[in-house]
């Protein structure tokens, strides 16, 4: 937004938004998303929460607001309604399940205050439609800069392979994301251990600690934590695992960033994510068990060997922007 000249701020926190030199507009208590572990304190917190919210939009009154979470879409929609046009966000896909049953109506019914709702998949639109929403629904897909994003020089290659003690001459596999159950990080390194290949681990999350000490911590697997930039993981590894159990996947940046920095792409059938991967050239397996997986890895590595990673970097702009642009004056001219 900010390169096509709209002015941005942030309500809430942000990972990396201070350090980008973007305004931030006020915190109002706000985190990433409601943590399983403590879901009464955030409730208890939430009236507080809406006020401050308030007392910040009301200071920029006539702005669109722009709604990731659901926590925020449920919660604040109406309230931001009162001072602005609210763009909704959906990057993942609505989980069959009671739960998601009961999501559905608070979605439908808050929905009524929301001008447009931004899809990153034409699956993720549809599941926003299953729901009942009757507003406008465009789709976006994901995309990433490759201007940041892209195939790196050997000396770049060199160094990131360094940082993380990672032998220059080996191809090395990267695992990145939230690292929760649903993602099957587990698989992942069960996968490289067969493969008999470094894995780099990135993200945080609930089940870190139990991974990084456990079972699942031999030598070659390296856990590296939450990077606030992503860009030398990518450097550093040829090839991208991704072991995601396929529940609430939209279009994952992670696939998108690792293609465009050239690396392979690996995942199984069940991943969700199995055509997109087929269409960015990676690989993928036959089934999901951590020796099939171990077995796409094995090509992989083999492909990279054999191929400059600049050759396989994915070098097409989108126009998000100016499509995100567009969404927005959707929502103004309403």
């Amino acid at each position: 937004m900010r390169t096509a000249g709209i002015p941005v701020g942030l309500i809430g926190h942000i990972p990396g938004w201070a350090e980008a030199g973007l305004p931030i507009f006020g915190r109002a208590g706000l985190t990433n998303k409601w943590g399983a572990e403590s879901p009464l304190l955030s409730l208890l917190k939430w009236p507080l929460q809406c006020i401050a919210v308030a007392r910040i939009a009301r200071k920029h009154r006539g702005a669109t607001f722009h709604v990731q979470f659901k926590r925020e879409q449920l919660g604040l929609s109406k309230v931001l309604r009162r001072y602005g046009n609210v763009v909704w966000t959906e990057h993942g896909r609505f989980r069959r399940s009671w739960r998601s049953r009961i999501l559905g109506k608070l979605y439908r019914r808050t929905s009524r205050y929301a001008d447009s709702i931004i899809a990153v998949s034409s699956a993720v639109a549809s599941d926003v439609k299953s729901v009942g929403v009757s507003g406008r629904v465009e789709v976006i897909p994901n995309t990433v800069d490759v201007s940041r994003y892209a195939a790196p020089a050997s000396g770049e290659v060199k160094a990131a392979k360094k940082r993380f003690n990672i032998a220059e001459s080996e191809v090395s596999a990267l695992w990145i994301g939230r690292v929760e159950t649903g993602k099957r990080p587990d698989l992942a390194i069960e996968a490289a251990v067969e493969a008999d290949i470094d894995l780099l681990f990135v993200g945080a999350g609930d089940q870190l600690e139990t991974l990084a000490k456990g079972i699942y911590a031999p030598k070659r697997v390296i856990f590296a934590g939450h990077l606030a930039d992503p860009t030398v993981a990518y450097r550093a590894c040829e090839i991208l695992i991704f072991t995601s159990a396929g529940t609430g996947e939209g279009l994952p940046l992670a696939l998108l960033e690792g293609a465009a920095c050239g690396l392979i792409l690996v995942t199984h059938p069940s991943s969700g994510m199995a055509e997109p991967v087929v269409q960015l050239d990676g690989v993928l397996a036959s089934g999901d068990s951590p020796q099939a997986i171990a077995e796409a890895v094995r090509k992989a590595a083999k492909l990279a060997s054999q191929e400059p990673r600049i050759a396989r970097a994915l070098t097409s702009r989108s126009d998000w922007v100016s499509r995100h642009r567009m969404a927005l004056k959707v929502a103004e001219d309403d």
